[in-house]
C-alpha cells in the first residue's frame, strides 16, 4: 500500500520511562493504540503526494471514530 501502519514503540518507551522519573511508574500490562499515540500510519514527504485529500480526511475520520469508541474494531487472535 502507499502508507505503512506504525507501531509507536518509541512513544510507549517514553511514556514507560517519564513515568518512572515522575516516580508514579506501575508494572504491569500497558496498552498503547490510537488515543494515546501508540500506533498510526505513515504520512510524510515520501506519499502524501499520492494520497488525495479527500483519503487522508476520511481515514482521519474513521481514526477518530476509533478513538470515540463509535467504531468497535475487531481484536487479532
Amino acid at each position: 500500500g502507499l502508507t505503512s501502519m506504525l507501531k509507536r514503540v518509541d512513544v510507549a518507551t517514553y511514556e514507560v520511562i517519564r513515568s518512572v522519573v515522575e516516580g508514579n511508574f506501575v508494572g504491569g500490562i500497558q496498552t498503547f493504540g490510537l488515543e494515546n499515540e501508540g500506533v498510526g500510519y505513515a504520512l510524510d514527504e515520501y506519499n502524501q503526494a499520492l494520497l488525495p485529500a479527500d483519503l487522508v480526511a476520511a481515514v482521519e475520520a474513521v481514526k477518530q471514530n476509533i478513538i470515540a469508541g463509535t467504531l468497535q474494531v475487531p481484536e487479532e487472535r
